[in-house]
């Protein structure tokens, strides 16, 4: 993980130099990696989602996955 770290509710995120894409720690020592293509602000989008998907159900299900998918793929229309 990046030594800059944010919070969103319960999930923190950072940039991973390794990976090359946003890392997010769910609880329970869970880490999902996404790509961001609007930078932080999109990041923090995904980081809401985690967070509303863990409060529902308690761990990132298959609507909090489908809701990433389709803010990432808004994210990279607009980048165009």
């Amino acid at each position: 993980m990046s030594e800059v770290k944010y919070l969103v509710g319960s999930v923190p995120f950072g940039y991973s130099l390794n990976s090359k894409k946003w890392e997010f720690e769910c609880p329970g020592n869970h880490k999902f990696l996404s790509v961001a293509p609007g930078g932080k602000d999109t990041a923090a989008k995904i980081a809401k989602v985690i967070n509303a998907a863990v409060n529902r159900a308690g761990c990132l299900d298959n609507l909090g996955r489908a809701n990433i998918k389709q803010i990432v793929h808004k994210a990279t229309l607009c980048q165009s």
